[in-house]
């Protein structure tokens, strides 16, 4: 029956996702999201499923599917204190070395307001930094669209 539980889980979880999506789906062209026993292996190496949980696992898991698929850089944003984000943040420097040096910068929020423009702009330069030299390059599907401007 828990096998049952955790496939309605994964359903309603996929529908709520696709819901969300639907605005913005074609700049997320080619970095479909994968399946949970993906992302928990691709995670296993840094966050062992019998001992880490949640979406610590589910962060780093997709963190490493997304380097796979030629991101530029990863930003991983939680709630101030949150211990899966704290837990992440402490593993992420070994998945962005693995990585070949990816880009990924973890925010936290609490609710105020503070600027942020200097933190994107010094994290957009790692990016960019790091797309001159990555080995794996994105789907032409997204490296050839011209990027939105609002």
């Amino acid at each position: 029956m828990e096998g049952l539980g955790t496939w309605v889980r994964e359903q309603l979880q996929y529908r709520d996702e696709a819901a969300l999506l639907a605005p913005v789906r074609r700049d997320f062209t080619s970095y479909e999201e994968p399946s949970i026993p993906e992302v928990i292996g691709a995670a296993h190496p840094y966050l062992p499923v019998d001992v880490a949980l949640g979406e610590m696992v589910l962060n780093v898991g997709r963190a490493i599917r997304l380097a796979s698929l030629g991101v530029d850089g990863i930003i991983d944003i939680s709630p101030f204190t949150c211990m899966n984000g704290i837990v992440c943040e402490a593993v992420y420097p070994r998945v962005s070395r693995d990585q070949g040096g990816l880009p990924i910068r973890t925010l936290y929020f609490d609710g105020t307001v503070r600027d942020l423009e200097s933190d994107i702009e010094l994290y957009l330069d790692l990016t960019m930094s790091y797309r001159r030299r990555k080995t794996t390059p994105r789907p032409a599907s997204v490296a050839t669209r011209r990027p939105c401007r609002g």
